[in-house]
């Protein structure tokens, strides 16, 4: 896998007939787990928080059109804390990170054909136009959980657990150049990861002494996320 990737990267930075650049992003982040509900309803825990997301891109795009290929590495985490006291002897909290390799593709509809090889900030035409684009991608995505089940005054269960899952996003963006070398995105996506199982949420049913039997404890995770970039174009 490591091999692979590798030459994945290498691939697009040495090929002469494309052009790049790197870009960081911080978001907001929603996050939701439907398949759940009836556990997190019944059973001592909450649904995770909205968190954040940081993540850092290697851009890169066709010559004479203007469709990018974005790889980028991501980073997400949520927390499920109870706001106060909580109301049942039998709790769990704890901490979800999601740290995730994706690869997506950015096509600027209304200027397909582009007018030269400048970014965003040197291009003629009308400041929508040149701006505005469609993104999607696959990619995976490492979810680890650590909940912390607490069953009385004195006992507590540690969970810990990770996973790999299948990940697609979805999402637009407007690009605003600031210099030749500098363009700041405002963007919203959403991300969707494949259907696991979560450990936590097993071991709370275990020792939970309503002994409820729910049909699975898997679920897909989904994000949404809108938020800012900011890209910095090598030699301008």
């Amino acid at each position: 896998m490591k091999n692979l990737l590798f030459s994945f990267a290498l691939f697009f930075i040495s090929t002469n007939f494309l052009l790049a650049q790197i870009g960081v992003s911080g978001a907001y982040s929603s996050i939701n787990t439907p398949g759940w509900e009836d556990i997190i309803s019944n059973e001592g825990t909450n649904q995770y928080n909205n968190g954040y997301t940081i993540s850092v891109d290697y851009w890169t795009r066709l010559k004479n059109y203007r469709i990018e290929f974005l790889p980028e590495i991501s980073y997400s985490r949520f927390d499920n804390e109870f706001d106060g006291i909580p109301l049942v002897p039998l709790t769990s909290t704890g901490d979800l990170s999601i740290l995730a390799l994706s690869f997506s593709t950015q096509i600027y509809l209304f200027d397909i054909e582009g007018d030269c090889d400048c970014p965003t900030w040197g291009k003629e035409g009308g400041f929508f136009n040149k701006g505005f684009y469609l993104m999607a991608g696959p990619g995976i995505s490492l979810v680890s959980q650590s909940d912390n089940i607490n069953v009385g005054l004195e006992e507590n269960v540690n969970v810990e657990d990770t996973s790999v899952r299948l990940l697609l996003s979805a999402g637009a963006g407007f690009d605003i150049g600031i210099t030749r070398a500098i363009t700041l995105t405002l963007f919203g996506k959403i991300k969707w990861h494949s259907a696991d199982e979560w450990t936590g949420l097993n071991r709370l049913i275990e020792l939970s002494p309503e002994q409820v039997n729910y049909d699975d404890t898997d679920s897909v995770i989904t994000q949404f996320e809108p938020g800012i970039k900011i890209h910095y174009r090598w030699g301008e």
